[in-house]
């Protein structure tokens, strides 16, 4: 007596119909593409978490602002990662405020926040350890200085 074996393969079994029961639904070439598909997803998934964790511009910043008038003040620039968005807030004497639309390509990075309901664009140059760029509003605008935590 002979037996059907799965994945399509069957020996001369009398009853062909139920040996077909048996096989595969996917060809080699299906599940190779499947398997395939998986393993790529999955590393894009690790490579942009990596990616998030050695971010330069993750951490704390010390940072100062200089306005237009010549006016110093003193900030905490605090950047994380949000599931592989760039968050956080900068927080100084007038308060915490949100940032928003934070961007880093290259050693660029840049980011919107709200002041007093004014909304502030800030561009800066990441190098190592210090950025310095300038932010412009509304009311006006100046440069920012920071230098990382270590």
């Amino acid at each position: 007596m002979t037996f059907a074996v799965c994945y399509g393969k069957r020996s001369d079994a009398p009853n062909q119909a139920a040996a077909e029961n048996f096989a595969n639904p996917f060809s080699g070439d299906e599940v190779m593409t499947r398997m395939l598909t998986l393993l790529l997803t999955g590393l894009l998934f690790t490579s942009l978490l990596c990616w998030a964790a050695d971010s330069p511009v993750i951490g704390t910043w010390d940072a100062v602002s200089t306005d237009d008038a010549g006016q110093t003040s003193n900030w905490t620039l605090t950047i994380k990662d949000d599931g592989g968005k760039l968050t956080g807030t900068l927080s100084g004497d007038p308060g915490e405020f949100p940032i928003s639309e934070a961007k880093l390509d290259g050693n660029s990075f840049s980011f919107k926040v709200i002041v007093n309901e004014s909304t502030y664009s800030v561009e800066t140059t990441l190098d190592g350890n210090k950025f310095d760029g300038k932010y412009k509003g509304p009311d006006g605008g100046g440069t920012l200085k920071g230098t990382k935590h270590s």
